[in-house]
């Protein structure tokens, strides 16, 4: 058995930000107010650019992952490999997203048409972008994939036992991300004032390594992303799964940029449904959607990716006789709810302003 690792707190090189609920959204809010697009922008302008939102419909979209090419997000792959997006007349050219508020920065830029990225941040990016006088983050929800959040935090420490263990504790998560952007409300439904948890930011691809080497105490992660850090430290963490709690909140979401929503309608919903088929294909084999997955791009691996698409499939799950993905007005009305409780986003904010029924699966208005 691996011993624990000697658990100490944050390197001198390493920001560190005692941030408030307020503070985090504000954050938040400039961040995709700026429009700054990371990576993902660099990428889609070196020869992916979006086309030109004006005229015929696109003939080739820019699709972005909520973050990398994880098993999470395979189903965009298999949705292509499988032809699916051919059969519904769509060519697609999927990159490799960076979050929650890169994905919005990229859709607002016009680099991308469509991306997945969490719900919850979605509307929190909405009434970041209010309270900056702002008319919203200029998105559309088509579908779920995750009817539940997937977000958690994750410890290898022993004496972190419970979520009122996190005060005094240094947390580690990915600036602008949906687990960072819950993790104020999450805090407070736990008697924790925000203000005594030391936020620190890293790039995701680092928040497993600096768990893992004692660097921090507790990380952002998602409840799929466990068997990874299984892997890396040789033992399993504690985690604690965001929905246990806030169980209101949604999981990753499809969206559209909400130009994209108003001129093509017909197109949203064509890229919707095979998206779809391709989500549902995933959770049916996860296996092959591994090996699809890493044919895309090598340096994912398929086992994981497999795996990764089984923890997934039990918060995909919607009411008896309704289709995969599908989401209402209520489920957004009550996420808005659960944010607005404790004013993470201003009050007044309805489905109507993140929402279409022209394009959204299963939207009763």
């Amino acid at each position: 058995m691996i011993s624990p690792p000697t658990m100490t707190t944050h390197r001198p090189d390493v920001p560190v930000h005692r941030l408030s609920r307020r503070q985090l959204i504000k954050h938040t809010g400039a961040f995709v107010a700026a429009g700054l697009v990371s990576g993902v922008m660099g990428a889609c302008s070196r020869g992916n650019t979006a086309t030109q939102r004006t005229g015929r419909e696109p003939s080739t979209i820019t699709v972005l992952s909520s973050f990398g090419t994880f098993g999470r997000d395979a189903y965009l792959w298999v949705a292509k490999a499988k032809g699916f997006y051919d059969e519904a007349g769509i060519t697609v050219d999927i990159q490799p997203g960076a979050g929650t508020g890169s994905n919005i920065s990229a859709m607002a830029a016009g680099a991308a048409h469509f991306a997945s990225f969490d719900a919850m941040g979605g509307i929190l990016a909405h009434g970041a972008q209010v309270v900056e006088g702002g008319d919203g983050a200029g998105i559309r929800l088509l579908a779920l994939a995750q009817q539940r959040t997937l977000a958690a935090f994750l410890t290898l420490d022993p004496d972190i036992t419970d979520p009122r263990d996190f005060a005094g504790r240094t947390v580690a998560v990915a600036p602008g991300g949906g687990t960072a952007l819950l993790l104020p409300t999450w805090l407070q439904h736990h008697g924790v004032d925000p203000g005594r948890v030391e936020v620190v930011h890293f790039p995701p691809p680092e928040l497993i390594p600096v768990l893992v080497q004692g660097v921090v105490d507790v990380a952002d992660q998602y409840v799929v992303g466990v068997p990874m850090v299984e892997a890396a430290a040789g033992r399993t963490p504690t985690v604690f799964p965001i929905g246990d709690t806030l169980s209101d909140a949604l999981g990753v979401g499809i969206w559209a940029a909400e130009d994209v929503a108003q001129k093509w309608p017909d197109l949203c919903r064509r890229f919707r449904d095979a998206t779809l088929k391709g989500l549902a294909y995933a959770l049916e084999h996860p296996d092959e959607a591994g090996q699809i997955l890493h044919q895309a791009d090598p340096t994912s691996n398929p086992d994981h990716a497999a795996e990764e698409l089984r923890l997934m499939q039990p918060y995909t799950f919607t009411a008896p006789n309704t289709p995969l993905g599908a989401v209402t007005t209520t489920q957004l009305a009550r996420a808005i709810a659960l944010l607005e409780a404790t004013s993470a986003i201003p009050a007044g904010t309805t489905p109507d302003d993140l929402a279409d029924p022209a394009v959204m699966l299963g939207g009763t208005w």
